[in-house]
């Protein structure tokens, strides 16, 4: 697509939209560089609300600091420029990009079709559960995938081991057990299709399982508060919780302390330490 302005002609393709900004991003298209060059920016033309093109690298860049520097323009910091587009030329631009995204989108879901690799799904028992593609570096990339991924750990990591038990129970791929001196590792390694099913039957059991870890923890909080409301009314401290810990003093014949944490009648928290002789 050529882009006029006053002074210039050039002909782009999309780079990048930049969420959030007024301004589109684009390269020139004669130019095959892609790294990123850092140092100050300085605006040719620039004004959010209005759109405009952001030049950063190419020869189109090249010859705006070499029009420049004959005008008597330092542009030896230069680092990127901006254009003012017409919302005509602005309303193309959006086209364009919605096509290569959609482009994009096709070529992503052709590509999560005809996959036929397998996934390792794992839970460690000191670490959060992990999926493992064999495609891991460049399946990732996309979306969809990345956000099954994200639900396949919620529901180990929420539900438990007893997910990846249950379909090895049933037969499905390839599973392994590693013991170490103080912590252990399961896995099964299951095809892409049989991933993305263990997803459809146990989401529902994962949004029950949250709901209910959210229920629990809203009674939980209405039931501290409630504890300092009555430290509050009496004026006496009421007990919160207890949990065990090492004895601190070796004077002590015990080795395992219980503490005693209370609400005060001022709002505060107290521990209370107890020795077990």
């Amino acid at each position: 697509m050529k882009i006029k302005t006053k002074n210039y002609e050039v002909e782009v393709t999309i780079s990048e939209v930049n969420k959030g900004e007024a301004y589109i991003q684009i390269e020139d298209c004669n130019s095959k560089k892609t790294a990123k060059q850092k140092g100050n920016d300085v605006q040719i033309h620039w004004e959010k609300k209005v759109p405009v093109i952001k030049i950063n690298n190419g020869t189109f860049f090249e010859q705006i600091k070499e029009k420049a520097k004959a005008e008597g323009k330092n542009t030896k910091k230069w680092r990127e420029c901006y254009l003012l587009i017409s919302q005509e030329e602005y309303k193309n631009l959006r086209a364009m990009i919605e096509e290569e995204k959609q482009k994009a989108r096709e070529v992503e879901i052709k590509r999560i079709c005809e996959y036929k690799g397998e996934v390792t799904i794992s839970d460690h028992s000191s670490y959060n559960a992990r999926v493992d593609f064999s495609d891991f570096s460049t399946f990732l990339k996309i979306e969809e995938v990345r956000k099954d991924a994200k639900k396949m750990r919620a529901i180990i990591n929420t539900l438990g081991r007893d997910v990846i038990f249950h379909y090895r129970d049933k037969g499905w791929g390839e599973y392994k057990y590693y013991e170490g001196d103080y912590t252990d590792e399961i896995s099964l390694t299951i095809s892409f299709e049989q991933f993305q099913q263990i997803i459809a039957e146990q989401e529902k059991e994962l949004e029950k399982a949250l709901e209910a870890k959210k229920q629990k923890k809203l009674q939980s909080e209405a039931e501290r508060q409630a504890k300092f409301e009555e430290a509050k009314r009496t004026g006496k401290k009421v007990k919160l919780y207890s949990y065990a810990d090492d004895c601190n003093d070796e004077n002590e014949d015990c080795d395992i302390d219980t503490i005693i944490v209370y609400a005060m009648p001022n709002g505060s928290i107290q521990e209370e330490r107890h020795h077990n002789w």
